[in-house]
């Protein structure tokens, strides 16, 4: 990609012409957790994905 090109602007600019909406701006957020909060939450997140592989393999919706 050219130093010139912005791709968040081509995202807006797209994403404008998709839903016919003048996107004017954009905000992009990370969350995490720190090492010791991802050891306690481990169990807990591995059961929610679980539950929901189960839940997409049970609809019809896996790999999509």
């Amino acid at each position: 990609m050219a130093p010139q090109d912005d791709p968040f602007q081509d995202l807006e600019i797209a994403l404008g012409r998709l839903t016919k909406y003048g996107v004017f701006g954009h905000k992009l957020d990370f969350f995490g957790l720190c090492a010791e909060c991802r050891e306690k939450q481990g169990d807990i997140l591995e059961e929610a994905r679980d539950v929901c592989l189960e839940e997409e393999q049970e609809h019809g919706h896996e790999g999509k």
